[in-house]
This record gives C-alpha cells, sequence and structure tokens, in this order.
C-alpha cells in the first residue's frame, strides 16, 4: 500500500484544481 501510495503522490502532486 505505501508503494501505491508513493506512486499515485507523484501523478495527483502535479494534478492542476480543476
Amino acid at each position: 500500500m505505501r508503494k501505491m501510495m508513493q506512486r499515485n503522490n507523484q501523478r495527483t502532486k502535479r494534478r492542476p484544481p480543476a
């Protein structure tokens, strides 16, 4: 679960607020 969170964090970090 921690590996998935770190991978998802990198993708959601650069997501601009709609």
